[in-house]
């Protein structure tokens, strides 16, 4: 069984994560679940949820509704791959972790 994440699959963990998301949009704002997906789907956080390679999957929903909340990246996604696992570490050179969102 191959487990590896790639451009080509990484649409499947989408739905959960989006969904989690819109509740939490809509119950913050007071909208229809419908209205949070609209407002999810267009959104900054979406499109680099929907690339691979910024590995924003590896975030649950909860940051990624922070991130949405705040306009900016939780996280500047600058991972490389684990050696020999799918998975991803940030750089040992402290890149890629979390920071102030820029001004």
């Amino acid at each position: 069984m191959n487990l590896t994440i790639t451009q080509e699959n990484v649409h499947l963990l989408l739905p959960s994560k989006l969904s989690w998301m819109a509740n939490m949009l809509a119950e913050d704002k007071g909208i229809s679940i419908v209205e949070a997906m609209k407002m999810l789907y267009a959104s900054e956080v979406y499109s680099r949820l929907e690339k691979e390679s910024t590995k924003a999957w590896h975030l649950g929903a909860v940051a990624l509704y922070e991130d949405f909340q705040a306009g900016c990246p939780h996280v500047v996604f600058l991972f490389r791959p684990a050696a020999g696992r799918g998975n991803a570490v940030p750089p040992a050179d402290g890149t890629g972790l979390g920071g102030d969102c820029p001004d």
